[in-house]
């Protein structure tokens, strides 16, 4: 009889799934599962930084729309150490900060751990019902395979929204170095015609030739914020070199602390022994800057605290998987060297949302009424 039900939800499943990718497919998942295994919900979820995010979930005969809830304190978070758990009874009360559990009042859960392609966790596939099973589902083994073509659809998503996001990075590009070399031969018209002027003017006719001199000052300094603008473009003009990284932050520290608001404090943690690392140290100096006065600007002038933080961490974290950018010696195994700036206050518990991350990298893209949007999109 444990054959025949085996077989036919491994049927069943197939049946509702053949053929469906992306959402479609998580969609159909979902309620295939609920409907096969006899649970009253369903979710197919992906992990995003501390958060599950559902991509699809099917409950009460019908479809959930897609939420984020916390990993931490969850039944997920245990069932993610393994390849899967269940949970007969009691799951609410074994779980007491899953949030989810308890609205819904969870007495019993099955959950498969979906993995990369380097094996991590990325996802998960759950069912619960508000009665106690009688015993774990037979499935599991059937669904580990299901949980692979979960993790695929999963890694496509992202390949999708990293090409996307690079072609808008791309688009910009092409115009940044369009407008950068026009203004280019714009400067070099303007600094021919001020040579031809001071060549034609009396060298001691300093009241003539003094303005000369600061307008070639000035249109030089314009060439070479030019070439700041050609790094979106070309990647040149970047000054690459062996850095210091503490001792970077900590001078970019007391370069700041006057640009801030005088309710905002700024800390550091920075440990000892951090290695060095390759950048432009004026580029590393411009994300700093531009991430701490954007932290600044959502405290909104309440007392708040920023904190720049240093520290080594292993590639292979799940906290990588949401990179959009990698260098080509990406080492997946190895450790590397993690800046974060984070801060406390009035704005702090805003929240991001999806639409914010797509539009990061968009110049007068803010959710902040007071900022001019080009901060993050030139971090």
């Amino acid at each position: 009889m444990a054959h025949n039900q085996l077989s036919r939800t491994a049927y069943n499943l197939r049946a509702a799934t053949a053929g469906l990718t992306g959402d479609r497919f998580f969609a159909a998942l979902a309620k295939a599962l609920a409907e096969n295994l006899g649970m009253r919900w369903a979710f197919v979820g992906e992990i995003k930084n501390a958060h599950i995010s559902v991509l699809a979930g099917y409950g009460n005969g019908a479809p959930i729309d897609p939420f984020d809830y916390e990993l931490r304190g969850s039944a997920c978070e245990q069932v993610l150490t393994q390849d899967s758990g269940s949970y007969q009874a009691d799951v609410a009360k074994t779980f007491p900060e899953d949030k989810l559990l308890g609205d819904l009042g969870i007495e019993s859960y099955f959950g498969i751990t979906v993995r990369s392609v380097t094996g991590h966790p990325i996802g998960i596939i759950n069912a619960m019902d508000d009665k106690p099973m009688a015993e774990p589902p037979k499935c599991a083994g059937l669904l580990q395979l299901y949980a692979l073509r979960v993790g695929s659809e999963i890694e496509r998503r992202r390949l999708k929204q990293q090409l996307i996001h690079s072609q808008k990075l791309e688009s910009l590009g092409v115009l940044t170095g369009g407008i950068v070399h026009a203004f280019n031969n714009l400067l070099a018209g303007i600094l021919g015609d001020i040579e031809n002027a001071l060549s034609a003017t009396p060298a001691d006719n300093h009241t003539a030739t003094r303005p000369l001199h600061d307008a070639t000052v000035a249109a030089r300094a314009a060439g070479e914020l030019t070439q700041q603008l050609l790094a979106y473009a070309e990647a040149s003009g970047s000054n690459r070199q062996p850095i210091a990284v503490a001792r970077h932050i900590e001078e970019t520290v007391a370069m700041m602390r006057c640009m801030l608001a005088s309710e905002t404090k700024l800390h550091t943690s920075i440990p000892g022994g951090t290695p060095n690392v390759i950048a432009d140290p004026s580029q590393l100096r411009q994300v700093l800057i531009n991430l701490v006065v954007n932290a600044n600007e959502s405290i909104q002038g309440a007392a708040g605290t920023v904190t720049i933080a240093l520290g080594t961490v292993a590639a292979n974290s799940p906290d990588f998987d949401h990179l959009h950018h990698r260098s080509d010696n990406f080492t997946p195994n190895a450790e590397h060297v993690a800046i974060s700036v984070s801060y406390t206050g009035a704005g702090a518990g805003a929240g991001v949302g999806q639409t914010d991350i797509a539009q990061v990298s968009e110049p007068s893209s803010s959710s902040k009424g007071t900022s001019d949007g080009i901060g993050l999109s030139d971090v």
